[in-house]
């Protein structure tokens, strides 16, 4: 797959990346991005849900640092946040305008790290 400057979301809008899907119906879209060193994003949540699943390098939002395999999730309506890198990653990052969720506090910023969890 090549990749090339991807023309989507502020967050990631000019980054290497390639659509992956996009949904005609909700305008959800799915990249595969290439996050360079220093990036930071900052994002109010207003227009739709941000979620961000590291595949290599590592990921930051508010105090959480998630490397492979971890997960950020700004809901949609949550007030946003402002996920950074400072040695860059790739990352499968889906943009999901108007879906369901709760309002604070019940839907909230998380982070995942999937080693962390508890497996059954």
């Amino acid at each position: 797959m090549q990749l090339s400057g991807l023309h989507g979301p502020a967050c990631i809008d000019g980054l290497n990346g390639a659509l992956l899907s996009r949904d005609a119906q909700s305008d959800a879209h799915t990249y595969l991005v290439e996050i360079t060193p220093g990036w930071r994003c900052e994002t109010d949540g207003k227009d739709a849900s941000l979620e961000l699943f590291v595949l290599r390098g590592d990921l930051n939002s508010g105090d959480n640092t998630v490397g492979r395999s971890g997960y950020i999730h700004l809901p949609q309506g949550c007030g946003g946040g402002e996920p950074h890198s400072a040695a860059g990653a790739n990352a499968l990052v889906f943009w999901n305008p108007n879906i369901p969720a709760f309002p604070p506090p019940y839907t909230q910023n998380r982070t995942l790290r999937v080693p962390d969890l508890e497996w059954r």
